[in-house]
């Protein structure tokens, strides 16, 4: 993960207000905290993986900064089934319910918001957004329209093609709505294509930067 802590130490600011959307254990959301000494707001619905992130995040001794929110996240508020993956403390955990992230063994109904609701209910200004959400990320930026527009947050994305797919979205839908937010899209530093970012099959991280 070294080039997205890079990436995020590159753009930190001192007191900044980050959303960690797919937390799991928490190593973004306590290293984001410790490095801007600023607040985090943790999402991961997974039972299982939930204990271990609180216990990580008071380990660190930042659990007045770095609050857990036992929810996930996508374009509307509401509840969904959440597909749980065999192994305990797996990363494939997903909202898509035919996701090619190994075998799910069981499935239950979590609460689900978006970031446009969340930021609003909350009174918050938003500089940094993570987004780890397994084939779930178009679904999560259209939540988040309206905060992206106004704030122009940094955001790590994570992209899930086979997922994406799975769930009925497309790769090129997730380019063309970042490119009327007005992101560069980042891979190792260097900008992306359209091309080379909508033909992309495995799994790969970039850094957004407002143009």
């Amino acid at each position: 993960e070294e080039e997205n802590f890079t990436f995020f130490k590159e753009h930190c600011k001192p007191g900044m207000t980050t959303l960690d959307i797919g937390a799991h254990f928490g190593l973004f959301a306590v290293f984001f905290q410790k490095t801007s000494n600023g607040v985090v707001y943790a999402f991961e619905p997974t039972k299982e993986t939930l204990k271990v992130l609180k216990e990580n995040i008071a380990i660190n001794k930042c659990q007045d900064k770095v609050h857990v929110e036992e929810m996930a996240v996508d374009k509307e508020a509401g509840s969904a089934n959440f597909f749980i993956h065999q192994t305990v403390g797996g990363r494939g955990n997903t909202l898509v319910q035919n996701a090619k992230l190994g075998m799910t063994s069981s499935s239950y109904v979590v609460k689900v918001t978006s970031v446009d609701l969340f930021v609003k209910e909350k009174g918050i200004e938003v500089d940094c957004i993570k987004i780890d959400a397994e084939g779930a990320e178009l679904g999560v930026l259209k939540g988040a329209a309206e905060t992206i527009k106004k704030r122009k947050p940094v955001i790590l994305l994570s992209m899930h093609p086979e997922p994406i797919q799975s769930r009925g979205d497309s790769i090129t839908e997730i380019w063309d709505l970042l490119q009327q937010f007005g992101y560069k899209v980042l891979l190792d530093g260097k900008e992306m294509d359209k091309n080379s970012f909508c033909n992309a099959t495995d799994l790969f991280d970039v850094h957004l930067v407002s143009r």
